[in-house]
């Protein structure tokens, strides 16, 4: 086990635990496989979360991300606030995505739920990975106690502003582990709501149905699939690992194996008249800034 900081669904400040595990500690074995592994669950989409950890530098994860790209995957990466030369650095080597929300644009309650961490550098990071050709994932949690109505709305009017391409939104999901582990957790219709607005404001942007969601309400997933969603995000780590990426408590699925989850999600997508797309994902830009495209 490595020490680390276990996060809320958020991703906000934590109590240290020695809980998660770091996936190159037993070399580049365990780490390969779990991208040739994977090939029944989607053959050209990979998604790699080591979050804001050192560990993994730029000498270490270039080779890795040339590797992969190699393989006609697309990769997106979630390795938290790094320089613009490391950055370009992933882009060069063939990373095509970058996961890092900026949770909420109230700096004050940025800063009181991450303290040390600057809201300024975050979006500073948000823009330099837009400038260098990266689709951009952000988002925002809903359900923080301090948040207001008006946050959020300047939460999406923000995603609007950097043209965000995929938009994760999210309710809080305490963790007994966090500084907000008695917090209420976030209202799902409140949740839902935003996902509608941000469809609107964003048509084409990509929006995924979150597993928070239905860690709070089973069957929430296909609910917000007709609310404005339009990707889901399985897991597909194997084995014992898969257990170790819990978040907060009762998160779904975490016994179950890749197949069987493609399987069932596969399934719940058909029953309410959805196909599964075959391609990269990647976003289709129907809508430009400024233009409107006729029905």
């Amino acid at each position: 086990s490595y020490k680390v900081e276990v996060t809320d669904a958020s991703g906000t400040r934590t109590k240290e635990v020695t809980k998660n595990y770091l996936i190159l500690t037993e070399g580049e074995d365990d780490f390969f496989p779990g991208c040739m592994d994977t090939e029944d669950v989607h053959p050209t989409v990979r998604a790699r979360a080591y979050g804001e950890d050192e560990t993994y530098s730029k000498d270490v994860l270039v080779p890795l991300i040339r590797a992969i790209s190699s393989m006609d995957m697309a990769v997106t990466l979630s390795l938290g606030e790094r320089s613009f030369e490391e950055y370009k650095a992933f882009r060069e080597a063939g990373a095509d995505r970058y996961l890092l929300r900026i949770e909420t644009t109230d700096k004050a309650l940025y800063q009181k739920y991450d303290p040390g961490m600057s809201w300024e550098n975050r979006d500073r990071c948000l823009r330099d990975l837009k400038a260098l050709g990266y689709e951009v994932g952000t988002g925002n949690l809903i359900g923080l106690p301090g948040q207001t109505l008006l946050s959020i709305a300047k939460d999406i009017l923000y995603f609007k502003e950097i043209d965000a391409d995929m938009i994760g939104l999210g309710p809080l999901v305490p963790n007994g582990d966090t500084p907000l582990g008695e917090a209420a957790p976030g209202d799902l219709h409140l949740v839902r709501r935003v996902v509608a607005m941000v469809r609107l404001m964003i048509p084409d942007a990509n929006i995924p149905a979150t597993t928070a969601v239905e860690t709070l309400k089973p069957g929430g997933r296909v609910w917000f699939l007709g609310s404005g969603c339009n990707v889901v995000m399985p897991n597909v780590t194997e084995g014992a690992a898969r257990a170790k990426y819990a978040l907060y408590p009762g998160k779904i699925c975490i016994n179950d194996t890749p197949a069987a989850c493609r399987s069932c999600m596969s399934g719940q997508i058909r029953a309410i008249g959805r196909s599964i797309a075959s391609d990269k994902g990647s976003r289709r830009h129907t809508y430009r800034r400024g233009e409107r495209k006729d029905a």
